[in-house]
């Protein structure tokens, strides 16, 4: 399987399991308990907010994220990446 196509499984996947995970109430990932530091939470926090578009609230770094939205953020960093990973393959890398 070429990694585009590979890339593009796990997006589809991951809004699939963040549109589920949004139906089951407040279930938050702890990001510290999985071994992120205070920068990483941080970037994550800012992935997650300019993943909803909200640019006008300051981002703080959390260690808890709702579940849903980080799939949905990675889902959006992952699928933003395709092309390029397309360009690659077309070159044989």
């Amino acid at each position: 399987m070429k990694e585009s196509s590979l890339l593009k499984l796990t997006v589809l996947l991951l809004q699939e399991a963040g549109d589920q995970f949004s139906n089951h109430g407040c279930n938050d990932f702890d990001l510290e308990e999985h071994g992120f530091t205070e920068e990483e939470c941080l970037e994550i926090s800012q992935t997650i907010q300019d993943s909803c578009g909200d640019e006008e609230r300051p981002v703080e770094a959390s260690r808890w994220a709702p579940d849903w939205l980080l799939m949905y953020a990675v889902a959006d960093t992952l699928e933003s990446r395709i092309p390029f990973l397309q360009e690659c393959e077309k070159e044989d890398w």
